[in-house]
């Protein structure tokens, strides 16, 4: 995603905050939505395991250990997308307006984040004659 600041204007992909309505720029950190992601696994694993088990015990035994091995490998790669999923936790950019809070980036390194929201609050800082200068 481009982040820029051109003419007063911060940019962030598409969305534009012209800097004089910034009030506050924060990091946070958002943990991953594990109830919603548990619930996903466990219907996606009923819906595949299960008519997977059943194929595989009225075929016969070649295409049952295809069956069984493809159903393993699925639910492996699931299981550990899930477990991977759980244990991250993503740094939010949050910038504050004179109206209303948006969550402008979001990432999983914690320095970008840091280093962009010092570098919004530099401009913030700096005179309108100065912000665009190298």
């Amino acid at each position: 995603m481009e982040v820029r600041l051109d003419n007063g204007t911060l940019w962030i992909g598409t969305d534009a905050y012209p800097l004089h309505t910034i009030t506050r720029v924060t990091t946070t950190e958002a943990d991953p939505e594990r109830r919603a992601a548990v619930r996903n696994y466990a219907i996606a694993a009923t819906s595949w395991l299960f008519p997977a088990t059943l194929a595989s015990a009225v075929t016969l035994k070649a295409i049952s250990a295809l069956i069984t091995i493809t159903a393993l490998a699925w639910f492996t790669l699931r299981t550990t997308t899930l477990i991977k999923y759980l244990s991250t936790t993503q740094h939010v950019l949050i910038i504050e307006t004179a109206t209303t809070r948006h969550r402008a980036l979001a990432s999983t390194d914690r320095r970008p984040i840091e280093d962009l929201a010092f570098r919004i609050m530099d401009a913030l800082n700096q005179p309108p004659d100065r912000i665009n200068q190298p």
